[in-house]
């Protein structure tokens, strides 16, 4: 729990603290948002080169359709990964910067 300082020094590294919180909360934040964008791009980026593979032999081969789509799970899966912790860290980060801020307004 944090309580009231009037030391300066303290005071410095709690706006040093906030400002790490925040550019934290940022990034994350960009990153838990453009991960999934990054898989759709892959997801269109396989799954277009499946379709096309159909259009030029017109039949399917399976293994280069299991290819296409497996990588674009995979793109998927990988985006997932990503942005999971991203936003959890996102999330702690801002509250933990909309705390100092707070008290950082009241002291």
């Amino acid at each position: 729990m944090l309580t009231k300082m009037s030391s300066s020094p303290q005071t410095t590294n709690l706006h040093r603290s906030k400002t790490r919180w925040g550019w934290t909360a940022l990034i994350s934040a960009f990153i838990a948002i453009g991960s999934p964008l990054a898989a759709v791009g892959g997801i269109l980026l396989h799954m277009t080169g499946a379709f096309a593979e159909i259009s030029q032999t017109g039949q399917a081969d399976p293994k280069e359709l299991a290819d296409h789509i497996s990588a674009a799970l995979l793109t998927t899966a990988y985006s997932l990964i990503l942005v999971i912790p991203a936003l959890g860290l996102a999330l702690y980060a801002l509250i933990r910067y909309l705390k100092l801020r707070k008290f950082l307004k009241t002291s």
